[in-house]
């Protein structure tokens, strides 16, 4: 997960607004225990496209794991 990281990086910060890359960084941000970035990825994508399974599902995930969420 961490070179799929730097790839996301290079990809998202020309500012690409493909959610599903978002969302697929925010799993990878995850994975490697960056929890507070992963988080704000997921409600970035979300921001843009709501019904988005993957990120509400990624987003749950980080909050039950911080114990945001019971």
């Amino acid at each position: 997960h961490v070179g799929a990281v730097a790839n996301f990086e290079r990809l998202l910060k020309d500012g690409a607004g493909d959610t599903k890359a978002m969302t697929s960084y925010a799993d990878s941000l995850n994975a490697v225990g960056r929890r507070d970035e992963a988080r704000r990825w997921y409600y970035r994508a979300l921001s843009i496209r709501p019904s988005l399974v993957a990120a509400s599902e990624g987003l749950l995930d980080v909050l039950m794991e911080d114990g945001a969420y019971d």
